[in-house]
């Protein structure tokens, strides 16, 4: 773009001769000179000239040149004054706003007016519990017990006692005895796929936990029965076939005793106290003889469970036919335990018994 001129470097010639036309030139003075050829050309000279000055023009437009002479041909009498151009405004100035994004999503959801939600508030009534709920029964004792039983497997040994500690002391003996049985059965090794040394130990544990547990237990009579002849040794023994006795007759007596513990004594060995009662009661529930003695068996170097009652007595000759019972009594004086049992015993007419 062509910058305006300054007023004195302003071009009044109006245009310049070329041969035999004449070629208005593009100044600030063109109009000037445009108003002078139609006041005094021809009109054919008139129309050419303005089709030079549109051809000029737009040649000058390309082309800079500096002013020349005034053509002593012009009228003097033209003065043509040129105004020069406003200057723009020095703080005036022009910038491009960028664009404005379109807002996003989100912020189209934030613009959105705001509706405001009122949930209703709901009362509940309040639930009676039934009175048919029956309380659960629970057991921390079975859950000590799997803890124990977990922590043994997991080879966390006194971990597995600690769980057991709040068990009574019989218990805890029987938890401590059967683990190592029940783990062998939960790694899939039964009893008969064992080795003989396995095998020994486990029974060794339940033997010593029988014993402890027994001295507890009842007292018990068992196998008591009336012998056909006295017998010496435990189990050995040939029951007699009836009850029937004659007056003056000897009747022997046989009796286990489950349950009974040996204690050591000062020496060492092993041994019991027992009182042993017997007693032939009449039909009428009289009794008519009784003795009691106290046991006497020699001392063991280890723990025995084949105690034994072997015991006889004669018949009175002045007994009376009829139907008896003898009874038998066991007294444990270490465990205050006590055992009894009876057997029917019938004494016979017309016959002096002799041994």
């Amino acid at each position: 773009m062509n910058q305006p001129r300054s007023p004195r470097m302003a071009d009044t010639t109006p245009g310049i001769h070329r041969g035999f036309f004449f070629v208005p030139r593009l100044t600030d003075s063109t109009p000037a000179a445009i108003a002078h050829l139609m006041r005094n050309s021809p009109r054919w000279t008139w129309l050419r000239s303005c089709f030079c000055f549109l051809i000029g023009g737009a040649a000058s437009a390309c082309q800079h040149r500096e002013p020349t002479q005034v053509s002593p041909m012009l009228n003097p009498q033209i003065t043509v004054v040129e105004t020069p151009p406003k200057p723009l405004p020095t703080d005036l100035i022009v910038q491009q706003a960028p664009p404005i994004p379109p807002p996003s999503q989100l912020a189209q959801q934030e613009l959105l007016p705001t509706v405001e939600t009122r949930i209703p508030s709901v009362q509940h009534q309040p639930v009676m519990p039934s009175n048919n709920i029956q309380p659960v029964n629970y057991e921390p004792k079975r859950q000590g017990l799997l803890a124990a039983l977990q922590d043994y497997l997991d080879h966390r040994n006194d971990d597995a006692i600690a769980a057991l500690k709040h068990y009574p002391t019989d218990d805890q003996d029987i938890a401590l005895v059967t683990m190592p049985l029940l783990a062998r059965i939960d790694q899939g090794e039964s009893f008969a796929s064992m080795n003989g040394i396995q095998k020994l130990a486990i029974l060794e544990s339940l033997r010593s936990l029988v014993k402890r547990l027994s001295k507890s237990a009842p007292l018990v009579l068992q196998h008591v029965t009336l012998a056909k002849d006295r017998p010496l040794r435990y189990g050995e023994v040939i029951p007699r076939q009836n009850s029937n006795y004659y007056a003056g007759e000897f009747v022997d007596v046989y009796a286990e005793i489950v349950n009974l513990i040996d204690f050591p004594n000062g020496e060492g060995l092993y041994n019991i106290r027992l009182d042993v009662t017997l007693e032939l009661i009449s039909a009428e529930n009289k009794v008519v003889w009784n003795d009691s003695k106290a046991f006497k068996k020699a001392g063991s170097i280890c723990s025995r469970n084949d105690y034994h009652v072997a015991a006889s007595f004669g018949l009175l000759r002045q007994l009376s036919p009829g139907n008896y019972t003898v009874s038998i009594t066991v007294l444990d004086r270490d465990t205050n335990r006590t055992a009894k049992q009876t057997m029917p015993l019938q004494i016979l007419e017309s016959k002096v018994a002799k041994r």
